[in-house]
């Protein structure tokens, strides 16, 4: 684990975009601590609150020991606002944490001393296990984690492998318009690497 990453604590509400897919899943793990972070998924009021709830008692604790103690969430308030807006009820009840909301797709996944990469994108059920899921986005944000973690000329390297197998259009997957696998895609941006 990156040690410049240690000192700070992440919670994931992993909700996702299609919520209709998680209302009958069934129970949830409990928060798991992790060096330097937690992960769980919460997909009801409830499982949401306590995600809330223990952000904001994480956030109490670090404070108490010398921390910044803050909670930032990224959520679709915007869109969402019955079920996302569930962080602002439960901020009041914390007059003393700091906290802030910003829409999920306008909030930065790095700063000076911490990075989180994903692609971004749907669950597309409709074609998993199918071998014709785009990689773009995460090779791509691979991209960005190279050049985050100072490896620009590999970064650059990768993103002109992406740019050179969409120029020559030969191998691109079916939601470009071709018909190649997701790993004939992958296999050509290798090849362009070398």
């Amino acid at each position: 684990m990156c040690t410049r990453c240690a000192q700070h604590s992440v919670i994931l509400d992993n909700i996702g975009a299609d919520w209709t897919d998680c209302l009958d899943s069934g129970p949830r793990p409990q928060p798991t601590p992790r060096t330097g972070g937690h992960s769980l998924d919460a997909d009801r009021a409830a499982g949401s609150e306590r995600v809330i709830r223990h952000a904001f008692e994480l956030a109490r604790r670090r404070a108490t020991a010398g921390h910044e103690g803050r909670v930032t969430v990224g959520a679709k308030t915007n869109m969402l606002p019955a079920t996302d807006g569930l962080f602002t009820d439960v901020a009041t009840e914390y007059p003393d944490i700091v906290h802030e909301t910003f829409i999920v797709d306008d909030l930065a996944h790095y700063g000076h001393d911490y990075a989180y990469f994903e692609s971004a994108h749907g669950t597309a059920p409709d074609i998993a296990g199918k071998h014709v899921i785009n990689p773009t986005a995460t090779l791509l944000s691979a991209s960005m984690m190279l050049d985050y973690l100072g490896l620009h000329d590999d970064a650059v390297r990768l993103e002109r492998a992406v740019d050179a197998v969409y120029a020559d259009a030969a191998v691109l997957t079916p939601d470009q318009g071709g018909r190649a696998s997701t790993e004939q895609f992958a296999q050509h941006v290798i090849g362009a690497l070398r």
